[in-house]
């Protein structure tokens, strides 16, 4: 049997919660990782957000916690369209394929003078933007989620840079975000900043 005849296994996964609903075919070895994590980390079921993974021989289904859905996004993300890294300017539809979400996203990163954490982006999302965000971790993941979904997670990592910033009173890691140096030339042209 030569490589051409051999069928890679794939499995679906899906999260999909109030804020968040990402699917994605991965590689079996993947959707066997994801499971592991879910059963590991588990959170006793009390999670808003489900987690399914389904293969020809298997299925999984985790109520998962807010806290943990950025884990298991990036490792479902961690697979995008295509590897954009290595590109000097942005996509040229990149534009046209952000959602409004996105967009304003984008926007409150450009208008800031640093870093800006999650909940701070959540709340002018809000306030100045009109949008019904929540006001857990997973508002914003779902958002950059869909960046990677798009252009692959090498890409992303030059678009938006962020780190845990620290934890908030329920031991929950906050993030910060900023726009990264590689496109943000390009991003401030386009929206005028």
């Amino acid at each position: 049997m030569n490589k051409e005849e051999v069928e890679e296994i794939m499995m679906e996964t899906k999260l999909e919660g109030e804020w968040i609903d990402v699917e994605r075919t991965v590689p079996d070895e993947v959707g066997q990782d994801i499971i592991r994590m879910a059963v590991e980390n588990s959170s006793n079921g009390d999670g808003a957000t489900l987690l399914s993974v389904s293969g020809d021989d298997s299925s999984f289904e985790s109520q998962i916690s807010d806290a943990q859905v950025s884990a298991y996004v990036d490792m479902v993300a961690n697979l995008g369209d295509g590897d954009n890294s290595e590109q000097d300017s942005l996509p040229d539809d990149f534009f046209e394929r952000l959602s409004t979400r996105q967009r304003i996203f984008l926007e409150i990163l450009l208008k800031s003078d640093g870093p800006v954490t999650g909940p701070e982006i959540r709340e002018k999302m809000r306030s100045e933007y009109d949008q019904e965000v929540s006001d857990s971790g997973s508002g914003t993941a779902g958002i950059i989620s869909g960046l990677t979904r798009k252009y692959g997670k090498e890409f992303r990592g030059d678009l938006i840079g962020g780190r845990v910033s620290h934890h908030n009173d329920e031991d929950n890691r906050v993030f910060e975000h900023w726009i990264g140096e590689k496109y943000e030339e390009d991003l401030r042209d386009y929206f005028d900043f």
